[in-house]
């Protein structure tokens, strides 16, 4: 059965719009993988916010008037049902776990392998920056933000290296804290202003840390 055109871009946006919301915090990674460049970043950002909370809530609202006042088919739920998944994930669904899930996942071993070299060869000079002393990442390996190196820290309690995972809008940063015992890092690294310190592995001393 032929559809109308009109249908299948109801489809085609409802579906753009769902993807967009469930993919947002992947691709805003990903893109300060690549380009932290904040002009270059910004317009994309934008047009994503434009497709998750916008585009949903017009298409619904277009939806609706055709369901209730032009008495269309019944087709028209298809689209508004992925409307209203993308208009609730937008607002209300955090996505954020997925991609550090992922992000995990696909570089947490290298992360551990380069956290044991630092403890046991760590860094006895360098450049004093406001996250710690860099430690230079395997090129390409993306362990930290883009080839950027992690940072480290001895404290009382022992090192701590952080490994940057997003930086931007404008100045907010989070990343994941290796440390070798537990600790709390807002106090043991308080000049770097923690905002959240959330435990991500219990068993290896793993926090994901940021601020706004």
């Amino acid at each position: 059965m032929k559809r109308h055109p009109a249908f299948i871009a109801c489809m085609i946006i409802s579906a753009l719009s769902l993807a967009a919301a469930a993919l947002y915090p992947s691709l805003v990674w990903e893109m300060n993988y690549y380009d932290p460049n904040p002009f270059a970043f910004a317009l994309p950002m934008a047009g994503l916010a434009l497709g998750i909370f916008c585009l949903p809530i017009l298409m619904t609202l277009v939806l609706l008037w055709f369901l209730i006042f032009r008495r269309k088919g019944i087709a028209l739920l298809i689209p508004l049902a992925i409307s209203l998944a993308a208009t609730g994930m937008g607002f209300f669904v955090d996505t954020t776990s997925w991609w550090l899930t992922y992000n995990d996942w696909r570089f947490g071993k290298a992360r551990a392998e380069l956290f044991s070299k630092v403890i046991a060869n760590p860094p006895l000079n360098g450049t004093e920056e406001y996250f710690g002393i860099p430690v230079p990442v395997p090129s390409g390996s993306h362990l930290s933000l883009g080839d950027g190196p992690a940072y480290f820290k001895m404290t009382q309690k022992g090192p701590l290296v952080l490994f940057v995972t997003f930086a931007g809008i404008p100045d907010g940063f989070s990343g994941f804290l290796y440390a070798p015992v537990g600790i709390d890092p807002k106090q043991a690294w308080p000049d770097i202003q923690f905002e959240w310190a959330d435990e991500w592995d219990k068993d290896q001393h793993i926090y994901f840390v940021g601020n706004r």
